[in-house]
């Protein structure tokens, strides 16, 4: 029995980073249901932010799954996510530098993106 399937291995920047996504995504979505960043947003009726966040944490979360058995479809969910939450916290008024840390994952994510499968 042979198999054709290409086995790719994990390199470790990507299994570090990918373990600080997931911690990172369901840190964030504890605080987002525990209340932690209504506080300027309750009294402005900006009530869809939270929700919005919670989706993009969940195609962030996807697509690190997908990057995290080296599939190039999981890098570019990754990226949507990464540009959702660039557009959302703009939209809403309240971006701040640390919003850029999921484009930082990004590019740290594309070094590998010749590694994974189709």
């Amino acid at each position: 029995m042979s198999q054709n399937q290409q086995t790719t291995t994990r390199p470790p920047l990507i299994t570090l980073l990918c373990t600080f996504v997931f911690a990172a995504g369901i840190y964030m979505i504890i605080q987002t249901f525990s209340g932690a960043f209504q506080h300027d947003l309750k009294d402005s009726g900006k009530i869809l932010f939270s929700p919005l966040i919670v989706l993009f944490i969940i195609i962030a979360l996807t697509g690190a799954s997908g990057i995290w058995t080296m599939e190039k479809w999981g890098f570019f969910i990754f990226l949507i996510a990464a540009c959702g939450f660039q557009v959302v916290p703009a939209i809403f008024g309240v971006w701040t530098y640390a919003w850029l840390l999921p484009v930082v994952l990004s590019s740290l994510f594309a070094i590998h993106l010749r590694e994974m499968k189709s």
